[in-house]
C-alpha cells in the first residue's frame, strides 16, 4: 500500500498491533517527533508508552509458545494493555470465526537510579483490583540488577497473591556481553522463576505481518480483519 493511500488511525480500543509493528511506529514516529523529556513524561504519550512496553511482552510471548502475539488498549483502565493471541474456530453457522485469547496486563516503571525498589513496586500492585492480571515491571536508571531470585522467593513467601504472573524487564547493554542492541532480559518471579533474552533482531518475535487486526462481534469474535501496512499520526 502506498503510505499516502494508508489509513490514519489513533490508538482506540479493538485494534491489535503486532510487536514489530508498534515497536517501528515507536522508533521511527513517536522518538523523531517528541523530545526526550515528552517521550518520557508526557500525558499525550501516556498510552503509547504503555503500548510500547506490551510491545516487548507480546514480542516475548511470541517467542516462548510459537503463536503471534498482539498487543492493544482495554477498553478500561485498569489494565494497560491487552495481550493475546487470535485463534481459528468454526461458529453454529459453519463459518470460520476467530477467538482473541488475551489476557490482561499492567506495566508498572521501577526507577533504580531514583532509589525506587522493585518489591515495593510490586506489593503496591498486588491488591484485589489486578486479581488475574500480569504485572511487568520494568526496570529503568538500572547500573546493578537486583538478586531476582531473592525477590521471587519473598513474593513467592507471601500468604496471598492476587496477580497472575509477574514479570521484570529490563533492557539489556550491548557491551561488554556482546548481546545485540536493542535486547531486553526478562525474568519471571511469580508465580515461578524463569528467565529469558529477546532481541529486537528476532523477527519472529516481532513480527510485523498483518501490522494490525480488528476483532469484531461479540463475545466469541466471528472475523479479523487485517487492515495490512497503516500510518498512525502521532498524538496532537
Amino acid at each position: 500500500m502506498n503510505p499516502s493511500e494508508a489509513p490514519e488511525v489513533q490508538l482506540q480500543t479493538g485494534y491489535f498491533f503486532s510487536p514489530g509493528f508498534y515497536v517501528n511506529y515507536w522508533q521511527n514516529t513517536i522518538l523523531t517527533n517528541f523530545s526526550p523529556s515528552e517521550v518520557v513524561s508526557d500525558n499525550r504519550l501516556k498510552e503509547h508508552r504503555e503500548m510500547w512496553i506490551g510491545a516487548q511482552l507480546a514480542a516475548l510471548k511470541t517467542k516462548l509458545s510459537g503463536k503471534n502475539h498482539f498487543v492493544g488498549l482495554p477498553p478500561s483502565d485498569p489494565p494497560d494493555v491487552l495481550i493475546g493471541c487470535f485463534e481459528e474456530h468454526r461458529v453454529p453457522s459453519g463459518r470460520i470465526g476467530h477467538n482473541l485469547n488475551w489476557y490482561p496486563v499492567e506495566n508498572t516503571r521501577c526507577d533504580m537510579s531514583a532509589g525506587e525498589d522493585v518489591l515495593t513496586q510490586i506489593d503496591r500492585k498486588n491488591t484485589q483490583a489486578y486479581t488475574n492480571t500480569v504485572l511487568l515491571v520494568y526496570l529503568q536508571g538500572v547500573e546493578v540488577v537486583p538478586d531476582m531470585k531473592a525477590i521471587y522467593e519473598s513474593i513467592t513467601s507471601k500468604d496471598v497473591v492476587h496477580l497472575h504472573e509477574i514479570i521484570v524487564m529490563v533492557q539489556l547493554q550491548s557491551e561488554p556481553n556482546g548481546l545485540p542492541a536493542e535486547s531486553f532480559g526478562f525474568v519471571q518471579v511469580y508465580p515461578k522463576y524463569d528467565s529469558a533474552v529477546i532481541s529486537r533482531n528476532d523477527t519472529d518475535a516481532y513480527f510485523l505481518e498483518p501490522n494490525i487486526m480488528t476483532a469484531t462481534g461479540r463475545g466469541i469474535q466471528s472475523s479479523v480483519v487485517s487492515l495490512g501496512q497503516i500510518r498512525l499520526m502521532p498524538p496532537v
